[in-house]
């Protein structure tokens, strides 16, 4: 639990002390959000940029201005609570919506918005208002999950160089700049219009921390591909069995798939294993499929139908 969900807790207890739940609509919060942010302009009102300056150093405007940002947080995790919100996550998720709207390299030093942005042709306006409209997050009781954004190379470069993480990949398919090309193709597929692939960060709710990928990709007739990546740190504690319920779920509910299906190597007893708890069903094994590591391995089918998903 973070600190966010205390405060939460110990203001529904406040709140149920009293008995205004009955007042506590979710409209009315939101009504009393905005009186209380407000009260923030109120300290501020008519006053120059000199002033505000010398304000700054008073403890009286300080103490003001405090209390003042104390009630606009504490309203803000009641809008929350009424909402059904889990504030940090949503928080974690707008910052990676953020990122993909605003790259560095073209945000830099300008207060301008997305959508007026410099431009030569007006396809980079309609990118950046597509990525920003588009980016996909799904939430789990422990994870959160969203699309990559450049600053997640060196945790996924450091899961992926993991000895331990490498030994059923082939030397050349994971680490080292394979980690950041993958990075660009995940960022490059979500920008994709229409966009049909989908591999997901997977990250803690909590802390933000990334933990592995997770992906669903449509490839047509209904058909769909999935995968999923866990840093062995995080393995065995059932979250990759969460990310992956939460995607297969996205795959059949919101993009229609009518099969997903996975492939791994046979010898991967964990993967197989994890398939099998969401349902899927072996449908065959290629012999002798894949080449590295200076033998042969063999890969086994596994899938699931919509009308099987529970």
């Amino acid at each position: 639990m973070n600190d966010f969900s205390r405060l939460q807790q110990d203001l529904v207890r406040f709140r149920d002390e009293r008995d205004w739940k009955q007042f506590h609509t979710l409209k009315n919060l939101i009504v009393s959000l905005n009186l209380e942010a407000a009260e923030v302009l109120e300290l501020i009102q008519w006053k120059s940029d000199a002033e505000m300056e010398a304000l700054q150093g008073d403890p009286a405007f300080r103490a003001r201005l405090e209390d003042e940002c104390a009630d606009v947080l504490l309203y803000l995790l009641q809008v929350c609570e009424a909402g059904g919100i889990d504030l940090l996550p949503a928080a974690r998720a707008k910052m990676a919506k953020n990122a993909l709207r605003y790259p560095v390299e073209r945000a830099w030093g300008s207060a301008a918005k997305a959508e007026d942005a410099p431009r030569e042709d007006g396809r980079e306006h309609d990118a950046g208002r597509a990525m920003a409209t588009a980016a996909v997050t799904l939430s789990t009781p422990r994870l959160l999950l969203r699309d990559f954004v450049p600053g997640d190379l060196p945790a996924y470069r450091a899961l992926q160089d993991d000895p331990a993480f490498r030994r059923l990949y082939g030397e050349d398919e994971v680490g080292g700049e394979r980690s950041a090309q993958l990075l660009r193709m995940f960022m490059d597929q979500a920008a994709e219009r229409p966009r049909t692939r989908y591999q997901f960060a997977v990250t803690m709710a909590g802390s933000g921390e990334l933990i592995g990928s997770c992906g669903v990709r449509m490839e047509g007739g209904g058909q769909a591909s999935f995968g999923i990546e866990l840093g062995v740190p995080w393995q065995g504690r059932g979250l990759a069995t969460e990310a992956a319920r939460a995607v297969i779920g996205f795959g059949f509910r919101t993009l229609g798939a009518h099969r997903i299906h996975a492939e791994t190597l046979s010898e991967n007893a964990a993967a197989i294993a994890l398939c099998r708890r969401l349902g899927m069903r072996v449908e065959g094994e290629f012999r002798d499929h894949r080449f590295f590591g200076g033998r042969w391995w063999n890969t086994t089918i596994i899938a699931l139908l919509s009308s099987e998903w529970q």
